[in-house]
C-alpha cells in the first residue's frame, strides 16, 4: 500500500490524501490533524490527487477519473480518459489562470487537454516518440509550452521535456541532477521544482529551473 500526492479544498480545511492499494481517499480535518472520513472508490491505480478551478476534488482510478464534491465529501461524477494501458493515468494538473487542464497516459506517451467546465476533450498529443513515461505534464508562464516528466527509475526520469503544446513536437530537453519523481510549478508559473533523489535514492538535491528561460 501507498499514500501518494494529495489536495486541499479550496478553504483549506481538509486534506483528500489517496490509499493506493486501500481504495479510498482519506479526509484530514487541518485544524486538528484527524481523519474524519474515508471516500471509498473502485479499486485501482490510484495515483494522485487534485482540485479544480471549481473547488472540485479529481481522483484518477485507473483510467476513470471521479469527481468529489468537497462540500458533502461524496462522488458526483465520473467520466472515462481512454489510455491504452487500462492502468495508466498519471497527475493531473490543473495551470493557474487556464480553462483547460491535462491528464497524461503515463505508460503510454499520451497526453489529454480537458474543457474544466465539462470535461470535454479538447485534443490529445502523442509524445511516444519522447518518452513512454511520463509522470506529470503542465504549464509555466507561457501556454505554448508543456513541461512534461519522464517516470522515475526510467530512461527519462532524469529529465523534463520541454514540448509545443500545439502539436507535441520537441522543443528542448532540460536534464536534471539526478531522477525525479513528478516536478512541480511554483504557484506564480516562473519555476520549476524537481527533488532529484536519484534511483536509490542516494541524492538529495532540488534543482530549481526557470520556466522562463528553461
Amino acid at each position: 500500500f501507498g499514500v501518494s500526492k494529495g489536495a486541499f479544498n479550496r478553504q483549506g480545511t481538509k486534506l483528500y490524501i489517496p490509499n493506493d492499494g486501500l481504495d479510498t481517499v482519506s479526509v484530514i480535518d487541518y485544524s486538528s490533524n484527524t481523519t474524519i472520513g474515508s471516500i471509498v472508490l473502485p479499486a485501482g491505480y490510484m495515483p494522485s490527487i487534485s482540485m479544480s478551478p471549481n473547488g472540485s476534488i479529481y481522483v484518477p482510478v485507473d483510467n476513470t477519473i471521479y469527481v468529489i464534491d468537497p462540500d458533502t465529501d461524496t462522488v458526483v461524477r465520473s467520466f472515462t480518459v481512454s489510455c491504452i494501458d487500462p492502468s495508466s493515468l498519471s497527475y493531473i494538473s490543473f495551470p493557474r489562470g487556464r480553462d483547460y487542464y491535462y491528464v497524461p497516459c503515463s505508460q503510454d506517451g499520451l497526453i489529454y487537454k480537458l474543457r474544466v467546465s465539462d470535461d470535454s476533450v479538447i485534443s490529445v498529443l502523442d509524445v511516444g516518440a519522447l518518452t513512454q513515461q511520463i509522470s506529470i505534464v503542465d504549464e509555466g508562464l507561457d501556454p505554448a509550452k508543456l513541461y512534461v516528466s519522464g517516470i522515475y527509475n526510467t530512461v527519462t526520469g532524469d529529465k523534463i521535456m520541454v514540448v509545443d503544446s500545439s502539436n507535441g513536437s520537441l522543443i528542448s530537453t532540460i536534464t536534471l541532477t539526478d531522477q525525479a519523481i513528478a516536478p512541480i510549478i511554483t504557484p506564480d508559473g516562473q519555476y520549476i521544482y524537481a527533488a532529484t533523489q536519484g534511483a536509490g535514492f542516494g541524492t538529495f538535491n532540488i534543482d530549481v529551473i526557470s520556466a522562463v528561460s528553461d
